[in-house]
This record gives C-alpha cells, sequence and structure tokens, in this order.
C-alpha cells in the first residue's frame, strides 16, 4: 500500500508520454521555458512517426511533440529556428484551446505573448542582467531591446551606444 497515490484529474496525465491539452491547468496557463529540441520516433494510431518533441527546463513536465500550428505560433514569437537562434531558454504560455478537428474537441496551443521571464540574460555576454543603481532589471532589459534589438546588460548595453556613436561620426 506505501507505494500508491490517489490520482485525482484526467488520467491521461499519468497515461501519456507527452504534454497535452489535458495537462494545463483549468485555472490558467502553464508556462514553460524550452530547453530543447528533437526530432524522435513518436508512436501514434498509424504506427511511428518522426516529430519534433520540445523539452523544458524545468524538471517533472512531459515533452511536447509539436505541430505545424504550435511551431507557427512559436515562430511568430520568437523567429525561425536557426542555429543561432535555437528557442532555447524562451518561455512560451500553453493553453487548452477548443480545436474542432481533434479527437476530444482540444489542443494545446501556445498564446500570442511572450512571459515574463524570471531573469533576464545579455544576448551578448551571456550575463545575468542585475538592477543598476535607479534602473530595474526589466528595465535595463527593455530599453536595450527596444534600442539595439537585443537584450544588453549595461556594460554591453553601454558598448553598443559607443559603437553606433563611433559610426555615426
Amino acid at each position: 500500500m506505501g507505494n500508491k497515490r490517489e490520482l485525482v484529474g484526467d488520467l491521461r496525465q499519468v497515461l501519456k508520454p507527452y504534454l497535452g491539452h489535458w495537462d494545463v491547468p483549468e485555472n490558467g496557463d502553464l508556462v514553460l521555458t524550452i530547453d530543447k529540441v528533437y526530432e524522435e520516433d513518436v508512436k501514434n494510431e498509424h504506427g511511428t512517426e518522426r516529430k519534433p518533441v520540445m523539452y523544458w527546463k524545468e524538471p517533472n513536465y512531459k515533452p511536447m511533440i509539436i505541430n505545424k500550428t504550435n511551431n507557427d505560433s512559436i515562430t511568430a514569437l520568437y523567429g525561425r529556428r536557426t542555429e543561432r537562434n535555437t528557442w532555447e531558454g524562451k518561455k512560451i504560455a500553453l493553453y487548452s484551446a477548443v480545436v474542432p478537428r481533434s479527437s476530444d474537441g482540444h489542443g494545446l496551443r501556445i498564446r500570442d505573448y511572450k512571459p515574463e521571464p524570471d531573469e533576464y540574460v545579455c544576448e551578448n555576454c551571456g550575463a545575468v542582467i542585475v538592477d543598476s543603481g535607479k534602473f530595474k532589471a526589466k528595465n535595463i532589459a527593455k530599453s536595450s531591446y527596444n534600442q539595439f534589438g537585443q537584450v544588453l546588460c549595461m556594460d554591453c548595453a553601454k558598448a553598443a551606444k559607443e559603437a553606433l556613436n563611433a559610426d555615426s561620426e
């Protein structure tokens, strides 16, 4: 008896090996951070197919099979995946949507906004952006993105500004 625990909620949370709409909390979205995307063999009603599968930085969450709709949603948020743009570290908000052609009328979908990160990381040097004087990390990240198209720490933003000034002289 000691190994047993009562199951609450949709049994697909336990029975299915991949994330589905049944894994999203009823009262809101599921926000996860992308770790890696692999191509792997996935079993389905037609046999086995090669599919892209996304894994998360947060532990204890099942991977998610990426379909065309969700791939297009992530691409709209973060750009097309390339060797330099891997989506790693990007957050997405998942929700259960009504999807008429699905077997049970619902599907896992991605919100069309970027969830706020827990911390901001400089895209140039990789340092965690911290508050600096009267400037909050969030505002430093936003300001550098608006000015330079990248989230930069104070030092890298200063260097980028100096490079812009040098180019305009």
